[in-house]
Protein backbone atom coordinates (compact mmCIF):
# COMPACT_ATOMS: atom_id res chain seq x y z
CA UNK A 1 0.00 0.00 0.00
CA UNK A 2 2.88 2.37 0.88
CA UNK A 3 4.68 1.65 -2.38
CA UNK A 4 1.15 2.18 -4.54
CA UNK A 5 0.82 5.61 -2.64
CA UNK A 6 4.03 6.89 -3.01
CA UNK A 7 3.97 6.17 -7.11
CA UNK A 8 0.78 8.13 -7.20
CA UNK A 9 2.28 11.07 -5.33
CA UNK A 10 5.43 10.40 -7.66
CA UNK A 11 3.02 10.44 -10.91
CA UNK A 12 0.79 13.61 -9.56
CA UNK A 13 4.11 15.48 -8.82
CA UNK A 14 5.43 14.68 -12.48
CA UNK A 15 1.68 15.72 -14.09
CA UNK A 16 1.84 19.07 -12.50
CA UNK A 17 5.85 19.93 -12.89
CA UNK A 18 4.99 18.87 -16.64
CA UNK A 19 2.57 21.85 -16.65
CA UNK A 20 5.04 24.52 -15.42
CA UNK A 21 7.80 23.13 -17.94
CA UNK A 22 4.82 23.34 -20.59
CA UNK A 23 3.83 26.72 -19.89
CA UNK A 24 7.65 28.20 -20.07
CA UNK A 25 7.99 26.16 -23.19
CA UNK A 26 4.44 27.93 -24.91
CA UNK A 27 5.66 31.66 -22.72
CA UNK A 28 9.02 31.45 -24.87
CA UNK A 29 6.80 30.75 -27.89
CA UNK A 30 8.49 27.37 -28.96
CA UNK A 31 5.30 25.90 -29.09
CA UNK A 32 1.61 27.36 -30.14
CA UNK A 33 -1.56 25.44 -30.28
CA UNK A 34 -2.83 24.18 -34.01
CA UNK A 35 -1.74 23.74 -37.20
CA UNK A 36 1.71 24.44 -38.36
CA UNK A 37 3.16 25.94 -42.20
CA UNK A 38 6.40 25.93 -42.84
CA UNK A 39 8.11 27.55 -46.48
CA UNK A 40 11.46 25.73 -47.19
CA UNK A 41 11.51 27.58 -50.69
CA UNK A 42 10.79 31.52 -51.54
CA UNK A 43 8.61 30.10 -54.47
CA UNK A 44 7.64 26.42 -53.11
CA UNK A 45 5.93 24.42 -56.02
CA UNK A 46 4.68 21.53 -53.88
CA UNK A 47 3.99 20.27 -50.05
CA UNK A 48 3.97 17.71 -47.91
CA UNK A 49 1.74 17.40 -44.90
CA UNK A 50 2.24 15.85 -41.73
CA UNK A 51 -0.29 15.14 -38.67
CA UNK A 52 0.84 14.62 -35.55
CA UNK A 53 -0.59 12.61 -33.27
CA UNK A 54 1.81 11.89 -29.77
CA UNK A 55 5.12 10.45 -28.80
CA UNK A 56 6.71 9.67 -32.25
CA UNK A 57 3.30 9.47 -34.04
CA UNK A 58 2.90 10.64 -37.46
CA UNK A 59 0.69 10.55 -40.43
CA UNK A 60 2.95 12.01 -43.50
CA UNK A 61 0.53 12.22 -46.90
CA UNK A 62 1.93 14.05 -50.74
CA UNK A 63 -0.69 13.74 -53.31
CA UNK A 64 -2.22 10.36 -53.29
CA UNK A 65 0.25 8.21 -50.72
CA UNK A 66 0.08 8.33 -47.00
CA UNK A 67 2.37 6.19 -44.41
CA UNK A 68 2.05 5.93 -41.13
CA UNK A 69 4.57 5.92 -38.04
CA UNK A 70 4.34 5.35 -34.45
CA UNK A 71 0.93 6.25 -34.74
CA UNK A 72 -0.37 6.60 -30.76
CA UNK A 73 -3.29 8.27 -29.53
CA UNK A 74 -4.83 5.98 -26.75
CA UNK A 75 -2.25 7.79 -23.90
CA UNK A 76 -3.35 5.49 -21.01
CA UNK A 77 -2.68 6.59 -17.12
CA UNK A 78 0.85 5.60 -16.06
CA UNK A 79 -0.30 3.28 -13.05
CA UNK A 80 -2.74 0.00 -13.20
CA UNK A 81 -3.20 -1.74 -16.46
CA UNK A 82 -3.20 -0.43 -20.29
CA UNK A 83 -5.80 -0.69 -22.91
CA UNK A 84 -5.91 1.32 -26.50
CA UNK A 85 -8.95 4.06 -26.61
CA UNK A 86 -10.48 3.29 -29.61
CA UNK A 87 -12.59 6.39 -29.46
CA UNK A 88 -9.54 8.69 -29.07
CA UNK A 89 -7.70 6.41 -32.31
CA UNK A 90 -10.79 6.84 -34.09
CA UNK A 91 -11.13 10.80 -33.86
CA UNK A 92 -7.36 11.37 -34.33
CA UNK A 93 -7.21 9.45 -37.23
CA UNK A 94 -10.47 10.98 -39.04
CA UNK A 95 -8.86 14.65 -38.50
CA UNK A 96 -5.47 12.87 -39.85
CA UNK A 97 -6.73 10.90 -43.08
CA UNK A 98 -9.80 13.61 -43.59
CA UNK A 99 -12.18 10.41 -43.66
CA UNK A 100 -13.75 8.00 -41.65
CA UNK A 101 -13.69 4.18 -40.21
CA UNK A 102 -13.69 2.11 -42.67
CA UNK A 103 -13.57 4.47 -45.66
CA UNK A 104 -10.81 3.82 -48.21
CA UNK A 105 -7.47 6.09 -46.85
CA UNK A 106 -4.27 6.91 -48.66
CA UNK A 107 -2.27 5.10 -45.91
CA UNK A 108 0.08 2.49 -47.88
CA UNK A 109 2.18 1.60 -44.73
CA UNK A 110 2.45 1.45 -41.44
CA UNK A 111 5.78 1.74 -39.86
CA UNK A 112 7.08 1.17 -36.17
CA UNK A 113 10.58 2.40 -34.68
CA UNK A 114 10.12 -0.26 -31.93
CA UNK A 115 7.44 -2.09 -29.60
CA UNK A 116 6.79 0.14 -26.89
CA UNK A 117 3.53 0.68 -26.16
CA UNK A 118 3.57 4.49 -26.48
CA UNK A 119 4.89 3.70 -30.14
CA UNK A 120 2.91 0.14 -31.65
CA UNK A 121 -0.29 -0.42 -28.70
CA UNK A 122 -2.66 1.04 -31.23
CA UNK A 123 -1.21 0.00 -34.54
CA UNK A 124 -3.13 -4.07 -34.73
CA UNK A 125 -6.74 -1.60 -34.13
CA UNK A 126 -5.57 0.18 -36.93
CA UNK A 127 -4.62 -2.02 -39.29
CA UNK A 128 -8.13 -4.06 -38.53
CA UNK A 129 -9.67 -0.95 -39.02
CA UNK A 130 -8.50 2.13 -40.82
CA UNK A 131 -6.64 0.50 -43.68
CA UNK A 132 -7.36 -2.50 -46.48
CA UNK A 133 -5.17 -5.76 -46.99
CA UNK A 134 -2.97 -3.74 -49.37
CA UNK A 135 -1.52 -2.01 -46.47
CA UNK A 136 2.01 -3.72 -45.24
CA UNK A 137 3.54 -3.20 -41.60
CA UNK A 138 7.08 -3.14 -40.62
CA UNK A 139 8.85 -3.22 -38.00
CA UNK A 140 10.87 -5.60 -35.52
CA UNK A 141 10.54 -9.25 -34.95
CA UNK A 142 8.81 -8.74 -31.50
CA UNK A 143 6.38 -5.50 -32.81
CA UNK A 144 5.64 -7.92 -36.07
CA UNK A 145 4.65 -10.93 -33.26
CA UNK A 146 2.42 -8.68 -31.38
CA UNK A 147 0.36 -7.51 -34.11
CA UNK A 148 -0.11 -10.49 -36.15
CA UNK A 149 -1.41 -11.73 -31.88
CA UNK A 150 -3.66 -8.66 -31.46
CA UNK A 151 -5.14 -8.38 -34.95
CA UNK A 152 -8.34 -10.04 -35.84
CA UNK A 153 -9.02 -9.73 -39.26
CA UNK A 154 -6.91 -10.55 -42.92
CA UNK A 155 -3.92 -8.03 -42.42
CA UNK A 156 -1.99 -7.09 -45.26
CA UNK A 157 2.26 -8.16 -45.05
CA UNK A 158 4.00 -8.40 -41.96
CA UNK A 159 7.69 -7.00 -42.67
CA UNK A 160 10.37 -8.15 -40.21
CA UNK A 161 12.75 -5.52 -40.33
CA UNK A 162 15.41 -7.73 -37.48
CA UNK A 163 15.55 -10.28 -40.74
CA UNK A 164 17.54 -7.68 -42.38
CA UNK A 165 15.68 -4.97 -44.88
CA UNK A 166 16.81 -2.53 -47.73
CA UNK A 167 14.90 0.07 -49.56
CA UNK A 168 11.12 -1.12 -49.03
CA UNK A 169 8.83 1.00 -51.97
CA UNK A 170 5.05 2.04 -49.80
CA UNK A 171 2.89 2.98 -53.28
CA UNK A 172 4.58 4.42 -56.01
CA UNK A 173 6.18 7.18 -55.13
CA UNK A 174 7.32 6.90 -51.41
CA UNK A 175 10.27 4.62 -50.73
CA UNK A 176 11.43 3.87 -47.11
CA UNK A 177 14.66 2.70 -45.92
CA UNK A 178 15.54 1.63 -42.05
CA UNK A 179 18.33 2.81 -40.20
CA UNK A 180 19.47 0.85 -37.20
CA UNK A 181 19.40 2.68 -34.31
CA UNK A 182 19.27 1.95 -30.29
CA UNK A 183 16.80 3.01 -27.84
CA UNK A 184 18.33 5.63 -24.52
CA UNK A 185 18.09 4.41 -21.00
CA UNK A 186 15.09 5.53 -18.88
CA UNK A 187 16.66 6.09 -15.49
CA UNK A 188 20.47 6.41 -14.91
CA UNK A 189 21.69 3.49 -17.38
CA UNK A 190 18.86 1.25 -16.86
CA UNK A 191 16.59 0.61 -19.86
CA UNK A 192 12.81 -0.43 -19.44
CA UNK A 193 10.83 -3.10 -21.07
CA UNK A 194 13.84 -3.52 -23.66
CA UNK A 195 13.23 -7.17 -24.27
CA UNK A 196 11.44 -9.57 -27.17
CA UNK A 197 8.34 -10.72 -27.00
CA UNK A 198 6.83 -12.65 -24.30
CA UNK A 199 3.94 -14.71 -25.22
CA UNK A 200 2.96 -15.40 -21.30
CA UNK A 201 2.46 -11.66 -20.73
CA UNK A 202 -0.82 -9.94 -21.55
CA UNK A 203 -1.06 -6.77 -23.55
CA UNK A 204 -3.06 -4.73 -20.51
CA UNK A 205 0.27 -5.27 -18.51
CA UNK A 206 3.14 -3.03 -19.97
CA UNK A 207 5.78 -5.61 -19.59
CA UNK A 208 4.21 -6.88 -22.49
CA UNK A 209 5.10 -4.61 -24.84
CA UNK A 210 9.22 -5.19 -24.97
CA UNK A 211 10.90 -2.73 -27.01
CA UNK A 212 12.88 -4.73 -29.32
CA UNK A 213 15.10 -3.38 -31.71
CA UNK A 214 15.07 0.28 -32.59
CA UNK A 215 14.47 1.50 -36.04
CA UNK A 216 14.69 4.76 -37.75
CA UNK A 217 13.69 5.50 -41.31
CA UNK A 218 14.85 7.59 -44.12
CA UNK A 219 11.64 8.58 -46.17
CA UNK A 220 12.19 9.46 -49.63
CA UNK A 221 9.52 11.13 -51.91
CA UNK A 222 9.32 10.63 -55.83
CA UNK A 223 9.08 13.32 -58.50
CA UNK A 224 7.43 12.62 -62.01
CA UNK A 225 10.76 11.70 -63.57
CA UNK A 226 11.22 9.10 -61.00
CA UNK A 227 13.45 11.10 -59.00
CA UNK A 228 14.13 11.95 -54.87
CA UNK A 229 12.91 15.32 -55.03
CA UNK A 230 12.34 15.16 -50.70
CA UNK A 231 13.95 13.64 -48.25
CA UNK A 232 12.77 12.68 -44.60
CA UNK A 233 15.52 11.42 -42.00
CA UNK A 234 13.17 10.19 -38.78
CA UNK A 235 14.03 8.87 -35.79
CA UNK A 236 11.55 8.73 -32.50
CA UNK A 237 13.96 7.78 -29.88
CA UNK A 238 16.99 9.32 -29.08
CA UNK A 239 20.19 8.44 -29.89
CA UNK A 240 23.22 9.02 -31.93
CA UNK A 241 23.73 5.38 -34.86
CA UNK A 242 22.11 7.30 -36.99
CA UNK A 243 25.06 8.91 -37.72
CA UNK A 244 26.91 5.62 -39.26
CA UNK A 245 23.98 3.66 -39.95
CA UNK A 246 22.46 5.47 -42.97
CA UNK A 247 23.95 3.35 -46.51
CA UNK A 248 26.39 5.87 -47.54
CA UNK A 249 24.90 5.34 -51.30
CA UNK A 250 21.32 6.18 -50.03
CA UNK A 251 22.31 9.63 -48.65
CA UNK A 252 24.19 10.49 -51.89
CA UNK A 253 21.14 10.50 -53.80
CA UNK A 254 19.65 13.57 -51.82
CA UNK A 255 20.18 15.54 -48.66
CA UNK A 256 17.46 15.74 -45.90
CA UNK A 257 14.86 18.17 -46.22
CA UNK A 258 13.13 17.80 -43.11
CA UNK A 259 14.24 16.02 -39.90
CA UNK A 260 11.87 14.32 -37.19
CA UNK A 261 13.76 14.02 -34.00
CA UNK A 262 12.30 13.15 -30.17
CA UNK A 263 13.25 15.37 -27.33
CA UNK A 264 12.15 12.63 -24.66
CA UNK A 265 15.53 11.28 -22.81
CA UNK A 266 17.51 13.52 -25.18
CA UNK A 267 20.21 14.25 -21.78
CA UNK A 268 20.70 10.77 -21.59
CA UNK A 269 22.57 10.76 -24.82
CA UNK A 270 25.93 12.58 -25.11
CA UNK A 271 25.69 14.94 -27.93
CA UNK A 272 22.78 14.53 -29.31
CA UNK A 273 21.23 15.89 -31.16
CA UNK A 274 23.87 18.58 -31.96
CA UNK A 275 26.08 16.00 -33.66
CA UNK A 276 22.82 14.80 -36.01
CA UNK A 277 22.24 18.14 -37.16
CA UNK A 278 25.43 18.97 -37.76
CA UNK A 279 25.77 16.52 -40.10
CA UNK A 280 22.92 16.29 -41.88
CA UNK A 281 22.30 19.83 -41.79
CA UNK A 282 18.55 19.51 -42.86
CA UNK A 283 16.67 22.62 -44.07
CA UNK A 284 13.93 22.32 -41.06
CA UNK A 285 13.50 20.25 -37.99
CA UNK A 286 10.49 18.64 -36.44
CA UNK A 287 10.29 17.75 -32.65
CA UNK A 288 8.45 14.79 -31.49
CA UNK A 289 7.86 13.02 -28.38
CA UNK A 290 7.97 16.05 -26.21
CA UNK A 291 4.68 16.07 -24.33
CA UNK A 292 3.22 13.76 -21.67
CA UNK A 293 1.61 11.13 -23.08
CA UNK A 294 -0.07 9.99 -19.76
CA UNK A 295 -2.62 12.74 -20.21
CA UNK A 296 -5.78 12.47 -22.53
CA UNK A 297 -4.91 13.50 -26.32
CA UNK A 298 -7.91 16.23 -26.11
CA UNK A 299 -5.95 17.92 -23.42
CA UNK A 300 -2.35 17.97 -24.58
CA UNK A 301 -3.76 19.27 -27.97
CA UNK A 302 -5.07 22.20 -25.94
CA UNK A 303 -2.21 22.72 -23.12
CA UNK A 304 1.23 21.80 -23.68
CA UNK A 305 2.78 19.39 -20.73
CA UNK A 306 5.83 17.97 -21.35
CA UNK A 307 7.05 14.73 -21.19
CA UNK A 308 8.63 13.39 -17.77
CA UNK A 309 11.93 13.31 -17.05
CA UNK A 310 13.16 15.86 -19.88
CA UNK A 311 13.96 19.27 -20.14
CA UNK A 312 12.18 19.99 -22.80
CA UNK A 313 12.42 23.72 -22.36
CA UNK A 314 16.01 23.01 -22.55
CA UNK A 315 16.28 21.18 -25.68
CA UNK A 316 14.14 24.03 -27.62
CA UNK A 317 17.12 26.49 -26.34
CA UNK A 318 19.62 24.14 -27.55
CA UNK A 319 18.02 23.79 -31.11
CA UNK A 320 17.38 28.20 -31.02
CA UNK A 321 20.90 28.52 -30.04
CA UNK A 322 22.29 25.78 -33.03
CA UNK A 323 20.44 26.64 -35.86
CA UNK A 324 17.46 29.10 -34.61
CA UNK A 325 14.27 29.13 -33.86
CA UNK A 326 12.96 29.75 -37.55
CA UNK A 327 14.44 26.34 -38.19
CA UNK A 328 12.57 23.75 -35.88
CA UNK A 329 8.76 23.05 -35.11
CA UNK A 330 7.46 21.82 -31.97
CA UNK A 331 4.08 20.65 -33.26
CA UNK A 332 0.87 20.68 -30.60
CA UNK A 333 0.20 16.66 -30.32
CA UNK A 334 -3.15 16.35 -33.29
CA UNK A 335 -2.25 19.05 -35.44
CA UNK A 336 -1.15 19.30 -38.83
CA UNK A 337 2.38 21.03 -40.01
CA UNK A 338 1.98 21.56 -44.00
CA UNK A 339 5.78 21.94 -45.42
CA UNK A 340 5.48 23.84 -48.55
CA UNK A 341 8.96 23.12 -50.95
Amino acid sequence: MLIRYTLVILSLTLVACSAQKGKKLQQAGYVKPGNTEVKLADAPKDSITLHYFSCGGFYIERGGEAILIDPFASNPKPLGMIKPNHTAVDSVMYRATGVRRGIATKIKAVLAGHAHYDHLMDVPYIMDNWVDSTTWFAGNNTAGKMVKSLTVNTIGAVVNLDAGRGEMFAGNNIRITPILLSHPPHIGKKHLYKGEFDANAKPWQKKYWQGGQTYGFIIDFFDAKGKVDFRIYMQTSAGLLGLDNVPPDVMRQHSVDLMIIPAALFSQVKGYPQKLVSQYHPKHIVVCHWENFFKPMDKISQKPYTVSMTNVYQFAKQLDYNIGRSRFTIPMPDSKIKIRF
